[in-house]
């Protein structure tokens, strides 16, 4: 009765297994008819589900499947804004100890009363481990900061500090700033994938993911401004100039708005150092049950952390994304042997990115 799943789907999975005879199953009751008394026992050991943010979490929500602490924080950082923060010893200690941070925020799994589920992982053998869940009540600057300061503090407790070298995120608004505040002398690289599939959001609200799917053309000088991330540091600013001015007068006049966005947002707000380096590349329906699904997680990071540490291979690349990787690796060198220049450069680039 600790599972979160539906009773019915529990019902289907377990019938299903015991592989009943045709006798012995026709006397087995339809869920319907016991559904209510199932879910009864579940009900007494499930928590009343919260009607706000301000409610108590019981003890056995606290801990990891092994026991050990897992919510090491809960704090309200203003009036219902309330941050919820789980990690294990292990996984703080590898975050703390880590040089490399990746920072994401999700939405769509957040539970009720909450804004987003953020998560930290770090880098260790090549392999990304989740070290930080937590739920945060907005995407503020002084959100992040609270969240931020709050982990140095538990480094301290635990004769650490937290002073990543390299942090890796999105293009949240809220969180670049107080990154730079929080943490001034780190590198602070977007991620590639979050960079494209802005570019790409932004093609779909201004109506062009038509012309972007029929339009050769369009769809070419959609992708060399997805392809600028991948430039050299200094030819950005150069060819992205070119690519504007260049562009026939049909397609830059249908990607008027594209250009102006890109312009006014990734050439201007976003730090240069931000936007342009080389990077590394299931709905919950109630607080209760997203807790147990972190826990879920936590169990499924110690497994895989010992593997990778006893020598077991991390998962390997695709062979397709593999394959890409070296391509750009050899139009890279092309370049800095000067085989190629910037403009052939991007074409080539633009070929290998994007959604065909």
């Amino acid at each position: 009765m600790n599972e979160t799943a539906p009773v019915s789907k529990i019902y289907d999975e377990e019938i299903s297994k015991a592989q009943f005879s045709p006798e012995l199953l026709a006397s087995v009751p339809l869920i319907h008819e016991i559904e209510s008394g199932l879910n009864y026992p579940r009900r007494k050991l499930t928590p009343i589900l919260p009607t706000s943010a301000v409610f108590d979490i019981p003890d056995s929500y606290h801990t990891t499947a092994s026991g050990e602490k897992f919510l090491f924080c809960d704090t309200f950082i203003g009036r219902k804004k309330r941050m919820l923060l789980f990690g294990s010893p292990k996984q703080l200690e590898l975050l703390f100890d880590s040089s490399i941070v990746l920072m994401d925020g999700t939405f769509s799994s957040t539970p009720p009363y909450f804004d987003q589920t953020f998560t930290l992982h770090c880098l260790k053998f090549d392999c990304s481990f989740p070290c930080i869940l937590g739920l945060l009540s907005d995407r503020k600057k002084s959100t992040y900061q609270c969240l931020f300061r709050e982990l140095k503090s538990v480094a301290a407790t635990m004769n650490r500090v937290f002073k990543p070298e390299r942090i890796i995120t999105d293009f949240e608004s809220g969180l670049m700033p107080a990154i730079s505040v929080e943490f001034p002398g780190a590198v602070h690289n977007g991620c590639y994938f979050h960079y494209n599939q802005s570019i790409y959001r932004r093609i779909q609200s201004l109506g062009l993911a038509t012309a972007y799917s029929s339009d050769d053309e369009v769809r070419s000088c959609c992708r060399k401004l997805m392809s600028l991330a991948m430039m050299p540091l200094q030819e950005v600013e150069t060819s992205f100039y070119n690519l504007r001015t260049e562009t026939n007068s049909r397609v830059k006049q249908e990607l008027r708005q594209l250009f102006l966005y890109f312009d006014q947002y990734w050439m201007t707000e976003v730090p240069l150092e931000i936007r342009f380096n080389r990077r590394i590349q299931r709905a919950h329906a109630n607080i209760w049950s997203f807790i147990t699904c972190l826990v879920g997680e936590e169990r499924q990071f110690q497994h895989t952390h010992i593997r990778i540490t006893t020598g077991a291979q991390r998962r390997p690349k695709s062979n397709a994304a593999d394959g890409i990787q070296k391509r750009i690796n050899v139009l890279n060198k092309q370049y800095n042997q000067q085989k190629i220049d910037a403009e052939q450069l991007l074409e080539s680039l633009s070929m290998l990115v994007g959604k065909k």
